[in-house]
């Protein structure tokens, strides 16, 4: 069985979320909601970190984990720290 996080942050868009999920299920939420704060589509964010649109896909539906190589490379394109993406 899955581990299941429980995180509460405060968004760069000063909201505040709370959610229970596998760490994947909180990664993809949390990519997709990045990715669209910047008005990006998945190919423009694929572009951006040399990933094919289709593994963004399932990185944002939670099919996918992320190496630390792509955390790296998202945090980057993001202008966001880890923990901006990861629960913990």
């Amino acid at each position: 069985m899955a581990k299941t996080y429980n995180f509460k942050k405060t968004l760069l868009v000063e909201q505040e979320v709370q959610m229970d999920g596998t760490l994947e299920e909180i990664i993809a939420y949390n990519v997709t909601r990045l990715r669209k704060i910047k008005g990006w589509n998945q190919e423009d964010l694929s572009e951006r970190i040399d990933l094919s649109r289709a593994s963004i896909s399932n990185i944002e539906v939670g099919r996918h984990s992320i190496t630390m190589k792509n955390l790296e490379k998202l945090c980057e394109v993001f202008g966001c720290s880890s923990s901006d993406i990861l629960p913990f």
